[in-house]
């Protein structure tokens, strides 16, 4: 008796039973059982591939994850520390910097939760798209204006639109 190993739709395999000393008909009762058997084996095939996928699923978010809290750390640091300065400070010039850093900072952070919740909604189906007039020109500089905060010393951010080109040099 042999009956077929199927799993996410393919034939993976037979199993089979062959007498070797000895005739036997084989009943509908002993094909339904080795029929079950069969089934349960290919179900364990599916969650073993599926089983692979989840833990690469779960790897590829959990680095998303790890990387998401650093990037969300690195302004929120800025903004905690340089909060502390500001009420240690009474140098009115030093003040106004620390506001900018910190201020700065927030609309960092605020973008990057942004950004996240953006992913979350793509993921899900439920972005809403609108189309609009974009000025290019402006877009190219936030871009630069918010690549320059992660830029290391001697990288050249350069955006080319068709009409201009933008460049930033730390």
């Amino acid at each position: 008796m042999v009956v077929p190993l199927i799993a996410n739709d393919k034939v993976w395999g037979y199993m089979g039973v062959d007498m070797v000393h000895e005739y036997r008909k084989w009943t509908d009762n002993d094909y339904q059982w080795f029929s079950s058997l069969a089934n349960i084996i290919s179900l364990c095939i599916e969650l073993y591939r599926n089983r692979e996928k989840t833990e690469e699923a779960n790897r590829l978010k959990s680095a998303f994850l790890a990387n998401m809290s650093h990037e969300i750390r690195t302004p929120l640091n800025a903004i905690v520390g340089f909060s502390t300065l500001l009420t240690e400070t009474d140098n009115k010039e030093e003040r106004k910097e620390y506001l900018q850093i910190v201020e700065k900072n927030n609309e960092l952070l605020l973008q990057l939760i942004s950004d996240i919740l953006d992913l979350s909604k793509i993921e899900s189906g439920i972005i809403e798209m609108i189309e609009e007039d974009v000025d290019m020109n402006q877009l190219c500089s936030d871009i630069i204006n918010a690549l320059k905060v992660k830029t290391k010393p001697g990288v050249k951010l350069i955006v080319y639109s068709w009409s201009s080109t933008f460049m930033y040099k730390k």
